[in-house]
């Protein structure tokens, strides 16, 4: 069981329950140094596995506000910048680090893969792309 980050494409980034949790954890971290970000932060927690359950966490950017989604993506890469500089400190088993350090970069590279205009199968954890739901998550949807 996994986890999924579904970008704006439909494309999905899938990662084990803790490697999700993780990202998501360091992602809501960086979020969380500004007034403006510490909403989203509280909300992204909460779709950890941790507290959704096994293969229940999921985070589709389309559903976010537009405030959100740009929030959330920048917060990825300054948390990625972040973890490199930083190394495996804190990790119960660092020996998992650099694998898990290289699939948070796949993320990050599948966006450049959007951002270049590629179609979502060029780097897609997916067999296909998910359809967006229309839905609303996250804060920033109040004022809209």
């Amino acid at each position: 069981m996994g986890a999924f980050i579904i970008l704006e494409d439909g494309r999905g980034w899938i990662g084990a329950n803790w490697a999700y949790d993780a990202i998501i954890q360091s992602i809501a971290d960086e979020l969380a140094q500004t007034n403006e970000g510490r909403a989203l932060a509280s909300w992204l927690l909460e779709q950890r596995c941790e507290v959704l359950g096994p293969g229940l966490g999921r985070v589709d950017v389309r559903e976010l506000s537009t405030d959100s989604r740009c929030r959330f993506r920048d917060a990825c890469r300054r948390s990625l910048d972040r973890i490199r500089a930083r190394g495996p400190v804190g990790w119960s088993d660092p020996s998992f680090f650099p694998a898990w350090l290289v699939r948070f970069q796949h993320l990050i590279d599948m966006w450049a893969s959007i951002d270049r205009g590629e179609p979502a199968g060029a780097l897609n954890d997916l067999k296909g792309t998910i359809d967006p739901t229309g839905e609303r998550h996250g804060p920033g949807w109040e004022s809209v």
